[in-house]
């Protein structure tokens, strides 16, 4: 995600970027979050937060294109 926070994009309707002293790691990525909130959110869920496909989107999957 570039160092935006995941959260943020379900909770405020648009990216915000994380800070790295709110950071976690899920399945080799490195994720940051704009606060402790945002963390702990992400942390009792993180399937609710990360990108879909494997970061493709759904047309980049049908051609084999990374849009993250």
């Amino acid at each position: 995600m570039h160092g935006y926070d995941v959260v943020s994009c379900f909770t405020q309707n648009k990216p915000t970027f994380g800070r790295a002293k709110f950071s976690a790691v899920h399945k080799d990525a490195r994720y940051r979050f704009a606060n402790k909130e945002n963390f702990n959110a992400f942390k009792a869920n993180p399937e609710a937060y990360v990108p879909q496909f494997g970061g493709y989107g759904a047309c980049g999957v049908s051609v084999d294109h990374e849009i993250l």
